[in-house]
């Protein structure tokens, strides 16, 4: 998947969430950051936006480093993983940092421990 530039991540934060788009903030848990990576690997693909709220207002993350870490776990737990696959990186966003993480669509089924997810629109 191609990076988003600010304005793209703006772009995508007044659209709000769909099937392929999720608001988090920083203190999202690892098994919940895994199981929103699996659902979107067994969909289309999607992106992940950390440091926006449910109403697409950019507050930023404070941690970035720690939160790319958690992402990068996360997808490792996936089954089979989903590491290699995960692009996650940062942007500055109006001053505010926004941690991205994004997959394509892959082939084949994945899990999150027992649990088989998929997204709904």
């Amino acid at each position: 998947m191609p990076a988003y530039p600010a304005t793209g991540i703006e772009a995508l934060a007044r659209a709000g969430d769909s099937k392929t788009v999720e608001f988090k903030l920083e203190n999202e848990n690892q098994p919940d950051i895994a199981e929103l990576l699996a659902a979107f690997a067994n969909a289309s693909g999607g992106v992940t936006l950390f440091g926006i709220t449910d109403d697409g207002i950019v507050v930023g993350v404070s941690r970035s480093n720690q939160l790319t870490g958690r992402i990068r776990a996360a997808a490792r737990s996936c089954r089979p993983s989903l590491d290699e696959a995960l692009s996650v990186y940062t942007v500055s966003v109006n001053g505010k940092q926004v941690v991205v993480a994004a997959l394509p669509r892959l082939d084949g089924a994945r899990r999150q421990g027992e649990v088989h997810s998929v997204r709904d629109a």
